[in-house]
């Protein structure tokens, strides 16, 4: 309740209503856990640079802004064997990790970089300013743990490293 006549700024309230399937933690994070991305990563973050830096650079590149709902749908049947999902759209994929990490029960997380998926325009363009595609915003992607093999997937899902 704000009185009347003393608003002198934006309130913004929002609410949800949903049912939650499972409950996913990081306290169910454990050691062998397999990390999943859904996609390339660095593509937004790539396109928001260019337009912030007035950056005339032609080519395909196009921001991977999208909504998750269509990978989570199709990950239903894998609910059970996935311990976290997060949306790695702040700070990337090395921060989302890096806070998972941070959290879990003094697990760390070995990621094989050369098996991260970034195309070779962000390569290029990160490069060009200085940035790190680890680290730049990924919306439409989602970062998963879970304690499948990536034989026992049947969607495609790029393996990108495993808890430690």
């Amino acid at each position: 309740m704000v009185e009347k006549g003393s608003v002198d700024q934006i309130f913004i309230n929002t609410s949800d209503i949903g049912i939650i399937e499972e409950q996913y933690s990081i306290k169910n994070i454990e050691k062998g856990d397999k990390v999943i991305v859904t996609g390339n990563i660095g593509d937004h973050g790539t396109t928001i640079a260019l337009d912030r830096y007035n950056l005339n650079i032609k080519g395909n590149l196009k921001s991977d802004c999208t909504p998750v709902n269509a990978i989570t749908n199709k990950l239903k049947e894998y609910y059970p064997y996935i311990k976290i999902m997060k949306d790695p759209t702040r700070g990337g994929v090395a921060t989302t990790l890096n806070e998972i990490s941070s959290l879990s029960k003094n697990l760390g997380i070995c990621v094989w970089e050369d098996k991260i998926p970034i195309k070779n325009e962000v390569k290029a363009i990160s490069e060009m300013l200085g940035l790190d595609p680890l680290y730049m915003a990924c919306e439409g992607r989602i970062v998963i743990l879970l304690v499948l093999t990536m034989g026992e997937l049947k969607i495609d899902l790029i393996l990108i490293g495993c808890e430690n």
